[in-house]
């Protein structure tokens, strides 16, 4: 089954444009795989990213939206990540990254294409652990950011 992907922000995705159109941007994100890339480098596949900050005694959890990520493509494949912060102003482009992350994400998005049931992907954040997990949420219409 597919997954359903959710629409990220509209201003968000805005920001990851404006940010990959810039040379500063680009040139300040110590990121070699993404200075590197010949032809243009496109946002996709994004992913609402909320963070796990505790579970209480009885075993309730909450979360709450920390942001968007976005894999860079660039020809075939991902070169680097984009993520987007909530400010009191809206949505705004973070930094750029590249690492592990990116082939990790890529590889667990096939998997997850490969069950029989569809699902949103979103990612789970849970700093205590320093971990960030693929969650595969099976309300497809649902809002990513809720």
């Amino acid at each position: 089954m597919p997954l359903h992907v959710p629409p990220a922000p509209a201003p968000a995705l805005r920001s990851v444009l404006t940010a990959l159109s810039s040379p500063t941007a680009v040139r300040e994100a110590r990121t070699p795989s993404l200075l590197g890339t010949r032809g243009p480098a496109t946002p996709e596949l994004p992913l609402p990213v909320h963070v796990l900050d505790h579970v209480t005694a009885e075993g309730v959890s909450a979360t709450r939206l920390a942001g968007w990520r976005f894999l860079i493509r660039c020809g075939d494949h991902a070169v680097a990540a984009a993520e987007t912060v909530l400010t009191p102003d809206g949505w705004t482009f973070s930094h750029f990254f590249e690492g592990p992350y990116i082939t990790s994400t890529e590889r667990a998005l096939r998997q997850a294409e490969t069950m029989p049931q569809p699902y949103q992907p979103r990612l789970l954040s849970v700093p205590g652990l320093y971990m960030l997990t693929l969650w595969l949420h099976e309300d497809c219409t649902a809002d990513g950011a809720t």
